[in-house]
Order: structure tokens, then sequence, then C-alpha cells
């Protein structure tokens, strides 16, 4: 697979694991969804669809405060600007319309 360009390095805080909490009317992000960043641009997004998981690995690039993601055959691009809440709670700016996510952690 090739990589996104290279941007800023991602900070640590945001490599792991992170569930959708909640998210704003209008965002078509499904209950249950779960994002790992890892490094070297690669996110692991799962979705749960009647039961099922599906797994997409993407790439992703960091600039500034915003957070760019392609999926590897050029046919999807989401740029959101991100932040870590004080309650630690990733947050997606779509534009105004917003997501959370909490990390998740290993037992």
């Amino acid at each position: 697979m090739t990589r996104a360009p290279q941007g800023d390095p991602p900070p640590s805080w945001l490599l792991g694991r992170w569930r959708l909490q909640r998210a704003e009317p209008g965002l078509e992000i499904l209950p249950d969804t779960a994002m790992e960043f890892r490094t070297g641009g690669v996110l692991i997004y799962t979705i749960t669809v009647d039961s099922r998981q599906a797994v997409f690995e993407l790439e992703y690039r960091i600039d500034g405060l915003f957070l760019h993601t392609l999926h590897p055959d050029g046919g999807h691009t989401a740029t959101a600007r991100f932040s870590l809440e004080l309650d630690d709670q990733l947050q997606f700016d779509f534009a105004g319309k917003r997501a959370w996510f909490a990390r998740e952690r290993l037992m």
C-alpha cells in the first residue's frame, strides 16, 4: 500500500484505539465505530453492520490541527479538525458537525 504523504508527526496521545461515544446528527458514523491510529500513517477503521465487523486499513496524515484520511484506492477522503478534550475524549469537527471518541484501555 502506498502511504499518504508525511505531514506533522501525530501527537503521542492520538496513537491507540478509540471508540465512538456520540456524534451529532448529520454525521454518517455508525454506532460502535472504532479507530486505531498506528505509527507510519496507518489507521485501522472498524465498523459493525448487521452484527458483523468490517475492517478497513486507511492512511492518515496530520497537518497542524487537522486529520486527513485516505482510502488506499483513492476513492474516499475525509478531513476533520481534531482535539483532545479535558475529559480525555478525542473530538473530531467535520466542518461544524462533531463526534467524540473514548480511548479503549487494555484490560
